[in-house]
């Protein structure tokens, strides 16, 4: 390499300099290895791609260097110079562009293929009561049991006569851990809220602990399973009047060196659906399908506003940011809450996201509940940019442009930050924090949190601490900074994002 640089140099100063720029960006630009959603996301992976097409323009150059010498002194002409160098940028931003969109089309697919997926696995799932049995003394994560309408008979069927506050299907009661679980809920149904709080996380205030729970009139306990010796998850029900809604549920545990289990002490919940104990609901036949940006605005022209429902599912930042006239916001954590029994059954509505993603997680899911539900196809922005009507802004980034909230931290900079007390939130899906997370570190995601769990999970992280959220993936990653601008609401200090969490188990 070095021999074919001074040759270079000898004939041509300019193709030597050009030559050398191109080497040491390959060499010494920093990759960036996490993802970033819309409108960003050119940015956040620019600086990957650009080492690629450097490699590719340092052969480039020393292709052309090979043709000009046939040239003899038409390179020394400036006009073909400029033209080189243009051409050559041309070559090098296209590739990036061209890498960026080809990238963000993969990130999609991927995620609603999961969708999909989640969704055909809800639908189908008719197992027993028998089979919800909890698993002992297992590392491996069992198959979490979604809501089925064997789900509601299982509830139905155990209020005839008289009325059981707490049904637990689970028959390991030799496990300590499991029953200080039913221990804990039994008490909450029963109304015995201050001896539940003893069992709970000590640094939780028990005004807030008293709030969430003393509405909850029954609790139904459909799974437990142990993911370590002090770690554990449930499949579990929290029902108030009209409303049973079903949590995937994580416990830390407190126990001694003699084995003694005293309490929880951390505790994590992610709603996954909800259902009417009492109305069986049948899912609407029509099937989700995407609306274009000119079959929506047909419709706000034509239609009477009470014949439709533009519904804004987007979290509270984005919304607080600009939206649609008229339209109804309720976020996706909300609707799986029970927000959806607010939504009639015979208006079609069209929700609206950002890119089309959450939107169309949020159709199938209200489709399941017997209603008329589809999604914008490219979510606001795509609306936004064909001229639809708008109120306010729509750039996250431009509403949240200071550096904290595109700032990454390196490895070593979050291993500074930890050493100096800051605290981590890890906004991934719970599957993923369950497989690897950093020590420590707490999981919360304000993409799976209904509004009214917000307060019970934040009251277990400490206020006073520099926090940086951690993140993996298209979605997650702005899962993480809604996160941030949520957490500064609630007054912590948010410093920026870590990404990706594997980045840290490799150098463990």
């Amino acid at each position: 390499m070095y021999i074919f640089f001074i040759k270079i140099h000898k004939h041509n100063r300019f193709v030597s300099i050009v030559f050398f720029v191109a080497l040491f960006t390959a060499l010494f630009v920093p990759t960036r290895v996490f993802a970033v959603p819309p409108p960003d996301i050119v940015v956040g992976i620019a600086s990957s791609v650009v080492q690629i097409f450097s490699f590719i323009a340092v052969f480039i150059v020393g292709a052309f260097f090979s043709v000009a010498r046939f040239v003899g002194e038409l390179w020394r002409v400036r006009l073909l110079r400029f033209l080189t160098i243009l051409i050559l940028g041309a070559v090098i931003g296209i590739g990036v562009l061209y890498s960026a969109n080809v990238w963000k089309a993969r990130q999609v697919e991927r995620t609603l293929h999961d969708i999909d997926k989640e969704y055909t696995a809800m639908s189908g799932n008719s197992k027993a009561p028998s089979q919800y049995n909890a698993t002992i003394g297992s590392n491996t994560k069992v198959a979490v049991a979604h809501h089925s309408a064997s789900d509601e008979a299982m509830i139905d069927d155990t209020t005839s006569g008289d009325y059981d506050r707490f049904v637990s299907f689970v028959s390991a009661h030799n496990d300590a851990r499991f029953h200080l679980v039913e221990d804990f809920y039994h008490a909450i149904v029963n109304g015995d809220l201050d001896y539940a709080y003893t069992l709970f996380v000590p640094t939780v205030p028990q005004s807030v602990f008293q709030e969430r729970f003393r509405s909850v009139e029954r609790v139904v306990i459909y799974r437990l399973w142990s993911l370590s010796d002090i770690y554990i998850g449930g499949d579990i029900a929290l029902c108030e009047q009209t409303l049973c809604v079903r949590y995937e549920v994580r416990m830390f545990l407190n126990i001694d060196a003699q084995g003694k289990v005293h309490n929880i002490s951390a505790y994590t919940m992610y709603v996954r659906d909800s259902f009417d104990p009492n109305q069986h609901v049948v899912p609407d036949a029509g099937g989700t399908k995407p609306i274009t940006n000119k079959a929506l605005q047909k419709i706000l022209e034509t239609q009477s506003k009470d014949a439709y429902i533009v519904l804004d599912a987007r979290e509270d930042a984005e919304y607080k940011n600009g939206t649609l006239p008229g339209s109804v916001h309720i976020r996706p954590a909300d609707i799986r809450a029970g927000a959806w029994q607010t939504l009639p059954r015979d208006v079609p509505i069209y929700v609206m996201c950002w890119s089309g993603i959450r939107g169309r997680q949020v159709a199938m899911f209200l489709r399941r509940k017997g209603r008329m539900a589809d999604y914008l196809e490219h979510g606001a922005k795509s609306w936004v940019d064909s001229g639809g009507m708008w109120e306010g802004g729509i750039s996250f980034k431009k509403k949240y442009s200071a550096k904290r909230y595109s700032y990454v931290f390196s490895l070593a900079e979050l291993k500074k930050e930890m050493a100096a007390g800051a605290i981590i939130i890890d906004t991934r899906e719970v599957e993923r924090f369950d497989a690897y997370h950093i020590p420590y570190s707490t999981n919360i995601s304000f993409f799976e949190t209904p509004r009214r769990d917000r307060a019970l999970l934040l009251a277990q992280v400490p206020k006073g601490h520099r926090v940086i959220t951690a993140c993996d993936g298209y979605v997650n990653c702005f899962d993480a900074r809604i996160t941030g601008v949520a957490l500064e609401e609630e007054g912590y200090t948010f410093i920026g994002r870590f990404a990706p969490v594997a980045a840290y188990k490799k150098v463990q």
